[in-house]
């Protein structure tokens, strides 16, 4: 379980795109474990945003075989 909560921290940290807002960095990534299928992510997102028109508008956690396993949306700009 261990090995696949650093591989999920891994890809979230290297993986995370964000569709129309160009690059955004993710620097820092905690996982919490809340049961036993159960973990809760707490990320902070560093992007420039410029209004409604360009924002980081998602981040992705992706296992290490590519596969997406939630999404969060951000639903406006945190200019």
């Amino acid at each position: 379980m261990k090995k696949l909560l650093v591989s999920l921290t891994s890809c979230l940290l290297l993986l995370a795109t964000f569709s129309f807002a160009g690059e955004a960095d993710v620097i820092k990534a905690e996982v919490t474990k809340r049961g036993a299928n159960s973990y809760s992510f707490h990320v902070t997102v560093l992007h420039k945003d410029t209004g409604w028109d360009h924002y980081a508008n998602k981040w992705d956690i992706i296992d290490d075989r590519g596969n997406v396993l939630a999404t969060r949306k951000l639903h406006h700009p945190h200019v």
